[in-house]
């Protein structure tokens, strides 16, 4: 794997360091984060808190990666016990209240519309080599959001700030947790792969891709992993119940096998 490429660790982790977040950018986020908890716990009680989980808890920060905030439910982190009534939730549980709240404290942002067209739905011939197809992004401002009347998956809505600083706030949802819990396990098994979320995600934002988020793409990751290690469906769920002993197991190969498609030779 060498002839594809003599220094490739030294140049992945050049270019990302290049990328990653100014002192200034990380201050802007760490005190909108904060401004962010002040304001759910003054509208919905000290009951409620506001996690960072964005990108730099499982992968190498950048510069371009969103600040992804989500709020947490103390009494329930994990979801609402089943038989809850769903007519009778605290206030934060609802984009379009917490979304006129946020807009009365004088932040702004959109809601993406769950009827936005689908890049692989969109007719045409697309060839390798041209850029992806664009789409009407369908996004509501703040807080005109209603919920489609389509049969879904009911999970919380994002909340997509604009300003001051771009950021995204899920509200409290039963699996989030759960999800970064599995991002740390798959840190600690494959030691390469914070830096090849960074560079893939990169690569994703300079072909104009926006929609997924860097949570989505580790996600994605995970899957190759799962696919690609023999050994890693056996391991799961022992790694999860014991993340503590989770150990790298996956080859350096296996993360070789995407660079070439990062970083031109």
């Amino acid at each position: 794997m060498s002839t594809i490429h003599p220094q490739i660790f030294y140049d992945a982790q050049s270019l990302v360091s290049a990328l990653s977040p100014s002192q200034e950018r990380l201050r802007a986020r760490h005190d909108l984060h904060e401004r962010l908890r002040e304001l759910i716990r003054s509208y919905a009680g000290q009951d409620f808190d506001v996690d960072d989980i964005s990108m730099l808890n499982y992968a190498e920060d950048l510069d371009i990666a969103p600040l992804d905030l989500m709020i947490i439910d103390k009494r329930h982190p994990t979801g609402l016990p089943p038989g809850t009534d769903s007519s009778n939730l605290p206030d934060v549980y609802y984009p379009s209240r917490v979304a006129s709240f946020l807009q009365d404290c004088g932040l702004d942002g959109v809601i993406q519309s769950a009827e936005v067209q689908r890049r692989d739905g969109i007719p045409g011939g697309w060839k390798r080599g041209d850029p992806p197809p664009q789409s009407d992004t369908g996004a509501f401002r703040w807080p005109r959001y209603k919920r489609t009347p389509k049969t879904e998956v009911v999970y919380p809505a994002i909340l997509e700030g604009t300003t001051p600083e771009p950021f995204r706030l899920s509200l409290p949802g039963p699996t989030i947790r759960h999800k970064m819990n599995l991002f740390h396990v798959y840190g600690r098994r494959n030691p390469h792969l914070r830096l090849m979320i960074s560079l893939i995600y990169v690569w994703m934002r300079s072909w104009g891709v926006k929609e997924m988020s860097p949570g989505t793409l580790c996600l994605l990751l995970i899957r190759f992993f799962q696919k690609r290690c023999p050994d890693s469906q056996r391991q799961d769920t022992r790694l999860l119940s014991q993340p503590s002993r989770a150990t790298p197991t996956c080859s350096t190969w296996r993360f070789l096998c995407f660079i070439p498609a990062v970083i031109p030779t």
